[in-house]
């Protein structure tokens, strides 16, 4: 059985780890001392010089505080962004940037992609596909939310040989919480996406373009080859 079968459990520790991040203060200011801000930066520009097409829909998953938004936000002035995420205390955190036109959704990004009837110019996905256990079956459904010509941008962990497909953050001494992350081999990660009607326009590791101090991403930028599901 395919990635692409079978049920999709969810992972709500994740939540609960972005809640204790966000309650300790903490989260921008580590978020800068990695660099994950300017390669935020870095691959929103990226992802924006790839379309073909105006953008004026923004999608968000996992939106956290905002750093995407801000990033798009500094280059576009889409008409609709729409912010998701299953931490509370995060989307807190965007709250309090009184960013124009955002319409935040507590709620998880399974669920949402799920239920949506929704269609984006352009859907960002950062720093988070790892709490997702099937995250093809995701990335699938997330395609359907792409109009014709819209890009996605998104970063997951790679799967190394040898590598254990789990590995638990346990940063319990700072935050007093933990959750399970999922690498994923980039071959399945670029079938998932091509298999949904999208062209890869480009697929390497965030190191190799912009040197952040975390877990080894790599990112994909994929565009919407044809209208409807």
């Amino acid at each position: 059985m395919n990635s692409l079968s079978g049920p999709e459990p969810t992972s709500p520790d994740a939540a609960k780890y972005y809640d204790a991040f966000a309650e300790t203060g903490m989260y921008e200011e580590d978020s800068e001392a990695i660099g994950w801000p300017a390669a935020v930066d870095v691959l929103v520009g990226k992802a924006i010089e790839a379309a073909t097409g105006g953008m004026t829909s923004h999608l968000d998953l996992a939106a956290g505080s905002g750093i995407a938004i801000e990033a798009v936000k500094r280059r576009l002035k889409p008409e609709r962004t729409v912010a998701v995420d299953a931490s509370a205390r995060m989307l807190d955190l965007l709250r309090g940037k009184e960013l124009d036109g955002v319409d935040i959704q507590h709620e998880t990004v399974q669920r949402f992609v799920e239920a949506t009837g929704d269609r984006f110019d352009l859907i960002t996905f950062m720093s988070a596909a790892e709490f997702l256990p099937n995250l093809p079956v995701t990335l699938h459904r997330t395609a359907r939310l792409l109009n014709k010509n819209g890009t996605m941008l998104f970063t997951y962990l790679p799967l190394d040989e040898g590598q254990r497909p789990e590995e638990l953050i346990d940063d319990t001494e700072k935050l007093g919480a933990s959750a399970v992350v999922h690498s994923w081999p980039a071959q399945e990660i670029e079938w998932s996406v091509t298999d949904s009607g999208l062209e890869v326009l480009e697929h390497a590791r965030l190191a190799d373009i912009q040197p952040v101090d975390t877990l080894d991403y790599n990112f994909m930028i994929a565009r919407k080859l044809h209208a409807g599901n």
